[in-house]
């Protein structure tokens, strides 16, 4: 009996220690598994990270048939930091999170989706035969049209820039990593919210941005930037009310580049802060010069284009402050022009700055309105004074189509109290039409090009003079 029972507890005994076996042998496995998947898995959303992605790249360009049916697609998150800033790190981390949701959600069921770092995401589709990638592109740039939901019943609205690379032939990962980058580049050089088909070409555009964001960052230092004025015009008398600072680059010895060329690479490179800053302060001084030394010259008023980055600065309203204080310009007669859409894509940042801005006496000018997103909802909501006709508008303003367009600006700024300027007026034909519609003012070369400053003393004292004898017949 006492043997038995003795069998008995040696069996149980080796039972257990073979379960205790077993179970470390699948802890181990369980382990192992975890340091796998974290291995190859971003730990904030859970996505295949960079290693994993670069793996299964180099794996479809290792098959040259399926290589041939393989789309990658770099997505970048517009303008994140912002976001990120504005609403917390902790709400901007769930943001990341929803995004790759929604992203593994619109990708197909074999297609590898990965956070690369940062708010940079990519795609690897293989064997894509239904559609053109940049049909499947755009799948992807449709599902950002929808807010995303975060916890606490927040929405936040982001868009995204996707750089598309077919591959269509046998290549490197490197260079399908390169070209991703490339047409990614040149979706956001391109305005953003938009996906880019990577072209050779653009490997050319790419080079020249780099040697002009290079030029840029010694153009303040060597004196090569300018501040030339183009003249606002009342349109019933002819008098000139006003002058809008526009910024000009002498690259040297050679051609001028002009603005649309290298702004947009001053904002790409956060140039256009100390740049901002600059002509906001040459406008500034040259307005006190003009208010002391011009007959009228009190009641010129100097425009300023602020751009998107200026605006969500936190410190840009205190920058304002002190250029004013420095030069002693009136806080009235500054009016700071900003973009239509930069208003209203990120009004949460950017109104509390306009309220600021406008607390000091500056008025505000909404520019470029028309071209997209006006509403009169947004114009009751925003803290603007004058709002500026596009010149798309005054280029066809004989059509009725833009006509009614124009007439309906000006009675959305009669009705709110705001001024109307129209821009672009080419000729007298576009000026007599905006007249007779009853635009108050308007610029552009039909008037005066936009002039240094010793010109337009010159261009002001001659108007002056002109002005007053028609008045006086």
């Amino acid at each position: 009996m006492l043997l038995a029972r003795f069998a008995e507890s040696q069996a149980h005994t080796a039972r257990a220690r073979a379960l205790t076996a077993e179970d470390a042998l699948r802890q181990q496995t369980s382990l192992q598994q975890q340091l796998t998947h974290q291995a190859f898995h971003d730990a904030l959303t859970g996505l295949a990270n960079r290693a994993l992605f670069f793996e299964r790249l180099e794996h479809a360009l290792d098959r040259p048939a399926a290589a041939q049916n393989t789309v990658l697609l770099l997505i970048d998150l517009d303008h994140f930091k912002d976001t990120n800033d504005s609403l917390g790190h902790p709400v901007g981390d769930e943001l990341l999170i929803t995004v790759g949701h929604r992203l593994l959600g619109t990708a197909r069921h074999n297609d590898t989706v990965a956070r690369m770092g940062g708010d940079e995401f990519a795609v690897l589709a293989e064997d894509l035969k239904d559609f053109p990638a940049q049909t499947y592109a755009q799948r992807f740039l449709d599902r950002f049209q929808e807010p995303f939901a975060l916890s606490g019943h927040r929405s936040v609205f982001i868009t995204a820039s996707i750089g598309v690379v077919p591959i269509t032939e046998p290549a490197t990962f490197h260079d399908a990593l390169r070209n991703a980058d490339i047409a990614l580049y040149a979706a956001k050089e391109r305005g953003r919210n938009r996906a880019e088909v990577f072209e050779p070409a653009m490997s050319q555009a790419q080079q020249s941005h780099a040697r002009i964001a290079q030029d840029l960052r010694h153009a303040l230092p060597r004196n090569e930037l300018s501040v030339h004025y183009q003249p606002v015009i009342h349109l019933p008398t002819g008098q000139v009310t006003g002058v809008e600072a526009l910024l000009r680059w002498q690259r040297g010895d050679r051609s001028p580049i002009p603005p649309e060329v290298f702004v947009p690479v001053a904002e790409d490179t956060g140039l256009i802060r100390p740049i901002g800053t600059w002509v906001l302060r040459e406008a500034c001084r040259h307005g006190r010069h003009w208010h002391d030394t011009l007959p009228r010259g009190k009641a010129l008023s100097v425009a300023v284009n602020v751009s998107g980055w200026q605006l969500k600065d936190h410190r840009f309203p205190d920058t304002v402050r002190q250029v004013l204080h420095e030069t002693g310009f009136p806080p009235v007669s500054l009016v700071l022009e900003i973009t239509e859409s930069t208003l209203v894509t990120d009004a949460a940042t950017t109104s509390p700055h306009i309220r600021t801005l406008r607390d000091l006496g500056v008025r505000i000018s909404i520019d470029d309105f028309g071209t997209g997103y006006s509403s009169l909802a947004y114009l009751r909501d925003l803290p603007a004074d004058i709002v500026k006709i596009d010149q798309s508008f005054v280029l066809r303003c004989g059509s009725e189509a833009n006509k009614s367009l124009i007439q309906a600006i000006l009675h959305i700024g009669h009705a709110l109290d705001l001024d109307v300027i129209a821009e672009g007026i080419e000729n007298p034909h576009q000026a007599q039409r905006l007249h007779t519609l009853g635009c108050p003012h308007g610029q552009g070369f039909y008037y005066s090009p936009p002039l240094p400053p010793t010109a337009l003393e010159a261009y002001l004292t001659t108007r002056a003079i002109l002005t007053a004898s028609r008045s006086h017949k």
